[in-house]
């Protein structure tokens, strides 16, 4: 895009920024601007001064750490540094990666409030809106509540509302949509277009996950790992021109995309450039009543009439009769009718499930369903009343004594931080591998070689507080692995991580799995899903609506997969588009051949 003199509202000029003088730059000369009504997507591997970026965008930065600037951002023509600090808040809104960072009050309306009295709106005008930011983002039952009752979803929508209240001319989301279930992800993103369409809104947009970003996005800024600009301009011309590039720095390419740029070299796709969406995906597809079978080999389908041995070919995921299989093993960890309550608040009722080992088995739900309260069930870690039982080799989980306990059941919390006990990097993987008695010679041979699989190697003296939210993550999963337990609990674990860091931990995952071991994924990404669980768990309102393999719910009840607020993987949603377009039978309907491409 060839950007009017008149026309620019952002500029990032030779910026550069270090947390100190003598330490490398996070951000190295950047330059690149942003026009009204743009929506441009911020890329690059976890790590990179993204938020980093952000924060100096929106005035934080250098101002509110010791950090060193050089360079100029100018909004409006007018360098961000001379706008005091209110100005910059009526005129660029943030909502931050890690959205608890922005709360100071206890309710939900108070939090809203807050900003719209700093900017000494008249108290007439401050409740209509209150009223409407909280209808936007679908919390308008939520206007009393307590801020700590909200789950982490919950209150990523609660930071956007607070700042939607101020109305801003400039939106910067970092991440937005991390702690979002799957609908409210497509709603978010959706209600961001209409008000950027109704108010031309600027939008400037942090995110790994791009899908359903590529209906709104109409440029990229693309920055390396050393913070270094690669690329601004348009966003077809990116994935166009950087293919390489972003797959060695880990970025996450469009469902449609790759599926795209796969079925081209197969002769089955034959649009007149590379897919972003859905929709250009299926608008592309060169006669598929024609050619199923060709169609249904790259959608590695058996069932779809491909000739010659499936299993051979690799074409059978392993996780097919992954149930048959796992019923003849005995289960580690059992719920029986187990509920729990707070605060005489119902939050979890009644569940019965088993955790096999050699199993990964994805818990997925709404918002405030209970997920996060369940793993923290599973890692016996919940106090106030239960009904029920969980057991652990058939003993009950309130008997184990707590460095029993430990040695068996691995949490990652949703927030990172609330695991890190030291103050470096190194010692946080290190801490439970010395509470075992092991070597320090081995110690640190099994630290170095986590760390520099999680990209954390450079960061090993550095403070796990200091990291960014990505790296922080990295870190808790990197630090409970060291622990080697039976039974590993994660809550969103790929939250926040870059396309390499999060194939890599599910390698991982996966490796464990196949050592015997049982991987709890609580998480939103029904990509993942489809691609790593064997089994999966629906939980709505507390309560288990569904366990069976990710295939089985893909062809459940489109009511309940509504009701659980999930939307089905894109190449999930493309193969069932193109069964019913040649009429396949009901048999044939069932994806249960779809594997990675």
């Amino acid at each position: 895009m060839t950007l009017q003199v008149n026309s620019r509202l952002l500029e990032v000029r030779r910026w550069t920024f270090a947390y100190d003088e003598e330490s490398a730059p996070v951000i190295d000369n950047v330059s690149f601007e942003v026009a009204e009504n743009d929506a441009v997507l911020l890329l690059g591997p976890s790590g990179s001064g993204k938020s980093t970026l952000a924060y100096c965008i929106n005035g934080l930065y250098p101002e509110a750490v010791d950090g060193h600037s050089d360079g100029t951002i100018l909004l409006q023509g007018q360098e961000i540094s001379s706008y005091s600090r209110s100005d910059i808040s009526r005129r660029i809104g943030m909502v931050f990666q890690d959205p608890e960072s922005q709360f100071c009050m206890v309710t939900v309306e108070d939090e809203v409030a807050f900003g719209l009295e700093n900017l000494a709106v008249p108290p007439e005008e401050m409740d209509a809106r209150i009223d409407r930011a909280l209808n936007w983002t679908g919390l308008a039952e939520c206007r009393r509540s307590k801020l700590h009752q909200l789950s982490g979803g919950m209150k990523q929508k609660l930071a956007l509302a607070c700042v939607l209240a101020m109305e801003p001319g400039v939106l910067i989301l970092d991440e937005p949509t991390a702690n979002l279930d799957p609908l409210s992800t497509r709603e978010f993103v959706c209600m961001i277009d209409r008000l950027r369409k109704r108010s031309s809104l600027t939008l400037v947009i942090i995110e790994h996950k791009l899908d359903d970003w590529m209906t709104v996005a109409n440029r990229a800024v693309a920055m390396d790992r050393r913070g270094k600009l690669v690329y601004q301009g348009g966003l077809r011309d990116f994935f166009r021109n950087h293919e390489e590039w972003s797959r060695e720095e880990g970025i996450w390419w469009p469902t449609a995309y790759r599926m795209g740029k796969d079925w081209r070299a197969q002769g089955i796709y034959a649009g007149s450039h590379d897919p972003l969406t859905e929709r250009e995906l299926l608008a592309g597809i060169q006669e598929p009543y024609r050619g199923w079978a060709e169609l249904a080999a790259a959608l590695r389908c058996p069932d779809a009439g491909v000739e010659g041995d499936p299993a051979a070919s690799g074409a059978v995921p392993p996780r097919c009769g992954q149930e048959q299989a796992l019923a003849v093993k005995s289960p580690l960890m059992t719920l029986n009718q187990f509920s729990y309550s707070r605060k005489d608040k119902s939050v979890l009722q009644e569940l019965s499930l088993e955790l096999y080992p050699g199993e990964l088995l994805a818990i997925v739900g709404p918002n405030g369903a209970g997920k996060t309260t369940l793993s923290h069930a599973l890692a016996g870690i919940l106090s106030g009343p239960s009904q029920g039982e969980i057991a652990l080799y058939g003993r009950p989980l309130s008997s184990w004594n707590e460095r029993e306990l430990r040695r068996q059941v691995g949490l990652v919390f949703q927030n990172p931080e609330h695991q890190f006990v030291t103050s470096s990097v190194f010692e946080e993987v290190a801490l439970s591998l010395r509470i075992q008695g092991m070597p320090e010679r081995e110690i640190s041979e099994r630290v170095q070689e986590s760390l520099r699989m999680f990209r954390l190697a450079e960061l090993a003296e550095e403070n796990p507080f200091a990291l960014s939210q990505g790296q922080k993550r990295r870190l808790s999963v990197a630090s409970m692995l060291a622990d080697e337990q039976r039974i590993l609990v994660l809550d969103e674990p790929t939250f926040g991580q870059d396309a390499y860091t999060a194939g890599q931990l599910m390698n991982l995952l996966v490796q464990l799995k196949e050592q015997g071991k049982s991987v709890v994924m609580i998480t939103h990404d029904m990509e993942l899903v489809r691609q790593y669980a064997d089994r999966v768990a629906v939980l709505i309102a507390g309560r288990l609506r569904f366990a069976g393999t990710p295939f089985e719910l893909w062809d459940y009840s489109s009511d309940l997969l509504e009701e659980a607020r999930l939307l089905l993987p894109i190449p999930v949603s493309v193969w069932k588009v193109l069964g019913e377009q040649v009429h396949l039978t009901d048999q044939e309907r069932l994806p249960y051949g779809i594997t990675e491409h």
